[in-house]
């Protein structure tokens, strides 16, 4: 398959030959309630996926009657038809890798938020690059105004000024892509193994490609070199003569202060972005599960079923690296996607749960080999042959759906998936999704039918001999093939790559953006104190020490830089609050991290001015005043 598809597999083999495998066409010809399978339409020419979508509920009706259970559902939906409890929806293949990110993927898709939020990050970086061509531009007009001036003396047209400034911001763009798409292709891998995708750049796949790239440059240097051109053609030569071309120095300097602001918040924005992601991927990471999830491994590829599995459990805890095996239909860090109806007794009469109910199959020591701690009840019991065929045990979150406690529910008749039995447990709830999900209502039963998921805990500090043991078993019950085995506490941390990727990215460009602003306040400042180099030899020659020549050139910078991080602060907390509010459980931006920021943010740039502030103030005042 190509790397940009959505299916990658190892083995492909003919639907055929799968329908032999699981039993012969009877076995699935008539289940029209078993979702096991992806199903890719093609529709015929001419039909759109309107149209295709609108003849569903009728398809529905057709096929799913002779399976719908209206008594199952409650009484004022009784009446309605399959196609209206039911739905099947139509996604183009397209779309599937950045936009559906629905449960039970092919594989684990992108999103196109991400792309959303790492453009953002580019364009404001590329801003920042604008920003600095604009102020070093401006910065410099004082060295280009007798060039206007003699251009606009032998005849030059202000329009044909506008336009060399404009091809010369253009030109200087098309040179930086060159060099930028030479250090995308140096960098690319790293950048890969940072975000942990296969990203290549489609040069030879797309024509097309090549100007986009070319639109972006012509754009950026068009973008970044107006103003400049604008402010340089309007020079008079009669001002240049009198020496006051390019308007006041104050508008200019209110224009440059501006830019500067602007930069700096940016890269505010940034810094404090970067670290609401790292805090907030360190507190899901973090998260009490409310269960033991350290030291359990799952296994898929030893071959349980209802025959072998005792066989099997006490063959493995031979080992005395291996301190307890349970099977289940799901495992802890895997999602709840299996669920059936459920019916309780209500004033005499059935009355179904009005909210999804998640099943999870299981035996009798799933809920010891986790930890999963018991509010009220008692835990299956291998010994009540009726627990084996009519318990249930829920969570709290089932009792709270119900509006009830805990302990009302111990005993209560409780039908579920058309199976007749009592609730004799209720366990705490525990994050057996993800923290990034809520904690749903769950049921677990009794059923080794089913197969599944084999859970080890590993004995403390017997990690190696676990897995050796592992290995020998897997030769002997599944020869040639090799042990399938995962940590359940790795599986969780696999599940945030996202928050992952997008800290490190944060990171990543928060370093960019604030070396980038960092090289155009060094022009800025080295381009000022030139401007002030004899100013600057007259208070020294005047008594001024060197340190208040500094504290006099780094003022100005230090207050634009505090209005920065005032600006860029509240912007900053409006953004990641919304972020944040995607999680059902996140934490509360601190104030110390707006501290971080503003504190990194005016050392940085502080450093960067009082550098070249500290080598004017220390020059000799003769070299400046010499002239004089």
């Amino acid at each position: 398959a190509p790397k940009n598809s959505h299916i990658h597999y190892d083995i492909l083999v003919s639907f055929d030959t799968w329908v032999a495998y699981i039993g012969g066409p009877a076995a699935i010809e008539n289940n029209w309630g078993w979702n096991s399978y992806y199903t890719y339409v093609t529709l015929n020419e001419g039909v759109s996926q309107a149209r295709m979508q609108n003849l569903m509920p009728t398809f529905l009706d057709n096929h799913l009657a002779q399976f719908f259970k209206p008594e199952n559902l409650p009484a004022d939906m009784q009446d309605l038809k399959p196609s209206e409890t039911t739905a099947l929806t139509l996604w183009p293949i397209e779309d599937i890798h950045l936009y559906s990110n629905l449960d039970s993927e092919l594989e684990p898709n992108s999103d196109i938020s991400l792309v959303y939020t790492y453009s953002a990050v580019a364009i404001l970086i590329l801003f920042i690059a604008c920003i600095n061509f604009m102020n070093l531009s401006t910065a410099r007009a004082a060295k280009r105004e007798r060039e206007v001036g003699l251009r606009k003396v032998f005849g030059a047209l202000k329009k044909l000024l506008i336009r060399q400034f404009l091809i010369e911001a253009m030109v200087m763009s098309v040179i930086a892509l060159v060099l930028a798409v030479l250090l995308v292709e140096l960098a690319l891998p790293y950048f890969n193994n940072m975000v942990n995708r296969e990203l290549s750049v489609g040069y030879t796949e797309n024509v097309s490609y090549y100007l986009q790239l070319l639109g972006i440059a012509l754009g950026v240097g068009l973008l970044a070199g107006s103003y400049p051109a604008f402010f340089l053609s309007r020079f008079q030569p009669a001002a240049i003569l009198r020496g006051t071309a390019g308007g006041s120095a104050k508008n200019r300097s209110w224009l440059r202060s501006s830019l500067v602001v602007g930069q700096f918040t940016i890269a505010t924005i940034l810094i404090i972005c970067m670290g609401v992601v790292y805090l907030q991927l360190d507190f899901l990471q973090n998260k009490d599960l409310k269960f033991s999830d350290e030291g359990v491994l799952l296994i898929n590829s030893i071959p349980i079923n209802q025959e072998n599995y005792e066989q099997i459990r006490t063959d493995l805890l031979r080992d005395p690296s291996i301190n307890n095996v349970a099977m289940s239909t799901l495992a802890p860090s895997q999602r709840l996607l299996d669920s059936q109806g459920a019916t309780i007794d209500k004033d005499g009469e059935p009355y179904p749960l009005p909210f999804r109910l998640a099943n999870i199959d299981v035996d009798f020591g799933f809920l010891e080999v986790y930890g999963i701690p018991l509010s009220a009840g008692r835990s299956f019991n291998s010994e009540l042959a009726t627990d084996s065929t009519e318990a249930f045990i829920v969570n709290e979150a089932t009792a709270e759906a119900m509006g009830m406690t805990p302990e009302e529910l111990i005993d209560m008749p409780f039908q579920y998936g058309n199976v007749d039995g009592r609730i004799v447990g209720v366990v705490g709830d525990f994050h057996f999704e993800n923290a990034k999900y809520p904690i749903a209502p769950v049921i677990f039963r009794i059923n080794t039918n089913r197969g599944g998921n084999l859970s080890v805990r590993v004995s403390p500090g017997q990690e190696q001999e676990a897995m050796a043991w592992l290995q020998e078993r897997q030769a002997y019950y599944n020869p040639g093939y090799p042990l399938e085995a995962e940590w359940i506490s790795d599986n969780f941390d696999q599940q945030y790559a996202d928050e992952d990727r997008l800290g490190k990215v944060y990171g990543f460009f928060s370093l960019l953006a604030i070396i980038i602003g960092a090289l155009g306040l060094f022009g800025l400042a080295l381009h000022t104190t030139q401007a002030r180099i004899r100013e600057i030899g007259v208070r020294k020659v005047l008594g001024a020490s060197s340190w208040q020549v500094v504290q006099l050139l780094s003022t100005t910078f230090s207050k634009l830089v505090l209005i920065a991080f005032f600006v860029g602060a509240p912007l900053a907390y409006i953004f990641m609050n919304y972020w944040l509010s995607e999680f059902p459980y996140r934490i509360s931006i601190p104030w110390y991290l707006f501290a971080f920021a503003g504190f990194m943010v005016f050392f940085i740039a502080l450093a960067t001015v009082s550098a070249q502030s500290f080598r004017a103030a220390s020059s000799n005042p003769t070299q400046s005043l010499r002239s004089e």
